[in-house]
This record gives C-alpha cells, sequence and structure tokens, in this order.
C-alpha cells in the first residue's frame, strides 16, 4: 500500500525536522519527506491539516497482564489499546504468571497482534526462572527465540550473588538487563512516599533510600560485570546523581509519565488507583525529575502501562494491587506536560521514540527515508473524557477518570499499513 500523510506538522527529534512537510510510505517504508519519488501514486491520502506527525511510540517495557495462551483476547485488546495510544512497539515485561522462559516465539506473537491491527511485541525474558530470584534462566534459549533483553520484572533479586551471577550471563550474551532499583527489606509493607504526606494519609510509606540502595547495588554490579543494563522506573531526583558517578554508554535510565505529573501530595488515600510502584515522588523530586528528562540526563519516558482488574483495585488502598493503565492516556497527559511549558514537545516525542529505539537496538524511531513506517498522527487540540467507556484497555485503573483531557491520536501506521484510525471528533459532555 502506497500513502501520504499531507499538510502535517513533522516532527521527527532523530533528524532534527520539526516542519510543515507531507510523508510519503510504499512498500512497509518511509519513501519520502517534502517531495515524493518519481512516478509515486497514494492508494491512501491522509490529510493531516493541524495535526502532528511523528515516529510511532515505543514502550520500554510494561506488564500486560496474565497474557497465558488462554488469554489471547486480552493480549489483542493491550496491543490494540497501545495502537490507539500511539504505540508502534511494546516490551513486554515478565511477570510471575508469563515469565516468558517458555514462550512461543516472538514471531508467532506478532503474528496475532497483525491480525487484531495491535502494537508490536518486543519479548523482555526473564532473568530467574519463575522471577523467583533464586536460579538464572536459560538465557541464552529466550534470545534465540527473539527475546532482546531480560528483567524480573517488578521482583527483587534479594541475593546479590545471584543477581552479580544473572548479569554476567547476560553481558555474555550481549542481552540488555532491565532492572529495577528496590530495597526488598525497605518496600516490604509500604504503599506511599514516606513522608508528610503518608503521616497525614495514614499509610506505610516506602522512604527514598529504599531506591537509592537498590540502584547502587545495580550500578557496582553493572560496572563489575559490564552488562548493558537499562534502570527502569527512577522516582528519586538523586538516584540521577548516582548514575552520574558511573558515566557508561552502556547505562540507560527511564522515568514514568504518572510520576511527571502527579506528587505525593496529591494523593488520594481512598482511590487505589494512585497505588503504584515506585510510589509518587515528593513534589521537590517530581521538579528535578522532569528538569532531568528536559536535560537528557533521563533518557526515556516510560508509560508504566499496567492494567489491573477490578477485584484488584476495588478495595483498601493498602490491599489493592498497585499500577496503572495508562496506554489509552498517554499521549494527552505527555501533551500536557509540553502546554506547561515545561518540557518542548520535540523533547519528549524524542524520549518515546528515539532514544528507547538506540537503547534496544531498533531501527525505528525515526522517520528517515528507507525506514521502517512506524508512524504516529495525532491532534494535540481534540478533547475527550477520560472514562470506562473510552478508555481501550482491559485496565480502568487510571486516577485520571472522569477528567477531561486535550490530544488524541488519530491514525497509527505499523510497517506502512494503518492499523488505528480515530473517527470520533470529541468524547465528553
Amino acid at each position: 500500500m502506497k500513502i501520504t500523510v499531507e499538510n502535517g506538522q513533522i516532527i521527527d527529534p532523530k533528524n532534527k525536522i520539526d516542519e510543515l512537510s507531507d510523508l510519503f510510505i510504499s512498500d512497509h517504508k518511509i519513501c519520502g519527506v517534502g517531495s515524493p519519488p518519481s512516478g509515486f501514486q497514494a492508494d491512501v491520502v491522509i490529510d493531516a491539516e493541524n495535526q502532528v506527525v511523528c515516529p510511532g511510540f515505543i514502550e520500554i517495557g510494561c506488564d500486560l497482564g496474565d497474557l497465558s495462551q488462554k488469554d489471547d483476547v486480552g493480549l489483542e485488546m493491550e496491543l490494540y489499546a497501545a495502537a490507539s495510544g500511539g504505540f508502534t512497539s511494546v516490551c513486554l515485561l515478565p511477570n510471575p504468571t508469563h515469565t516468558l522462559e517458555k514462550i512461543e516465539t516472538v514471531e508467532q506473537i506478532n503474528r496475532k497482534s497483525k491480525v487484531s491491527k495491535g502494537a508490536k511485541v518486543k519479548c523482555i525474558g526473564a532473568l530467574t526462572q519463575h522471577l523467583e530470584g533464586k536460579i538464572l534462566s536459560e538465557m541464552e534459549a529466550l534470545k534465540n527465540i527473539g527475546c532482546i533483553g531480560v528483567s524480573n520484572g517488578g521482583n527483587p533479586i534479594v541475593s546479590t550473588s545471584v543477581l552479580r551471577n544473572a548479569l554476567s550471563y547476560a553481558s555474555t550474551l550481549e542481552l540488555v538487563v532491565m532492572l529495577e532499583s528496590q530495597d526488598a527489606w525497605l518496600n516490604a509493607s509500604g504503599v506511599m512516599r514516606c513522608g508528610a504526606a503518608s503521616i497525614l494519609a495514614g499509610l506505610p510509606g516506602i522512604p527514598n533510600s529504599s531506591e537509592l540502595i537498590g540502584l547502587s547495588r545495580n550500578l557496582l554490579l553493572v560496572e563489575e560485570t559490564g552488562v548493558k543494563a537499562h534502570m527502569r522506573n527512577l522516582s528519586v531526583s538523586r538516584s540521577v546523581e548516582l548514575i552520574e558517578q558511573y558515566p557508561n554508554p552502556r547505562i540507560t535510565c527511564d522515568v514514568g509519565l504518572l510520576h511527571l505529573l502527579l506528587c505525593d501530595d496529591d494523593l488520594d488515600p481512598f482511590d487505589p488507583n494512585y497505588n503504584v510502584l515506585p510510589p509518587l515522588p515528593t513534589a521537590t523530586d517530581q521538579d528535578s525529575l522532569l528538569k532531568h528528562l528536559s536535560d537528557r540526563k533521563i533518557d526515556i519516558l516510560s508509560s508504566q502501562h499496567q492494567p489491573i482488574a477490578n477485584d484488584l483495585k476495588r478495595s483498601t488502598f493498602e490491599s489493592s494491587k498497585p499500577g496503572i493503565s495508562s496506554f489509552d492516556t498517554f499521549l494527552s497527559l505527555m501533551l500536557s506536560l509540553a502546554e506547561a511549558p515545561k518540557m518542548q514537545l520535540s523533547e519528549l516525542i524524542n524520549a518515546v521514540t528515539n532514544e528507547p529505539a538506540k537503547t534496544l537496538g531498533l531501527n525505528e524511531g525515526n522517520l528517515s527515508v528507507g525506514s521502517q513506517a512506524n508512524i504516529c498522527i495525532f491532534d494535540p487540540d481534540m478533547q475527550w473524557k477520560v472514562d470506562r467507556n473510552t478508555l481501550r484497555s482491559r485496565g480502568k485503573n487510571t486516577p485520571f477518570l472522569g477528567k477531561v483531557v486535550k490530544g488524541k491520536v488519530t491514525h497509527t501506521i505499523i510497517e506502512g499499513e494503518i492499523v488505528y484510525c480515530c473517527r470520533e471528533t470529541s468524547n465528553f459532555e
């Protein structure tokens, strides 16, 4: 299929493009920016007037819940929700019910997503068997079936010896290791950031030292083993200072969008949708994290998407399962940061396209001629209401329910095919 996207504001951070122009697609690839190749005749023309055309978003790590072979429908729903949110590739993290130790090939998963018009999957294998932190997984076998990295999900590896051996093994295979930074003992009973806000809310807190201790251990072992490592979900500004003490291009990091939008003072102790891990930062850390992202000391912006079943959220704050569903709202909430204005839109797009592609070694995240046509087109001014009916994800666990937000994906193109097209003009009263 040959597609022309005309009259759009093209933003391609990798190639330093931010201009009103046209884009041309043929044979699943971008074949022209500005002017078409000789003899080009489009089968489909997309009018992107007053819209932004940018590379498709890449999610560095999400947990889609129980995606066993019996839950194909759930997988398809989440990948379609990702595509409708502008994501063209998502890294699927292992979880206790889906550890990716014994998984169908990545090609089989992506064939399903293509049929269901969803985002492509990049699989992250389990770092230890059953994510128990005791025995190393068969990482070479995981790499052979297409896993591009390994992780222990949100499960801490208490034994430093096991963690060091796991990092050494991954290093020999040139697999990127995605690491959570937490101290298992300090995290054990907390549900929000330790401080004045947790005292007022009457909820047990998790201190900043939990992340700093866990990160320090991770960084020392990464330096010693030489593994390529990505530090996930930073929520303390001092964490960035620690990483800067280890000037290593093989170390990257990310921050969750929610942690740039809300702080512990915003938390509603009666709404479990505010229960996330790591917990919401302090207001001071929130501002610093945003500045670090703007200064590119933090490389990547993550959705931290994790759909949670209603029965696991419909309880007290302390007994609820942490996690946020964010594919549907990601674009709108990201644009709110650009409106502040706390960051330039091109900087934000870079952090969710070009930077994750570099970390993962993917030939994506840009609009270069000859690259795969993975594209997001969005209307930055379209308003809609976040409610259970407008969220395509199975997970309705977001603290933004009932809010009117601005910004909507109108088209998502994956490998030169239109997998999502929004026909709405607005969706609120």
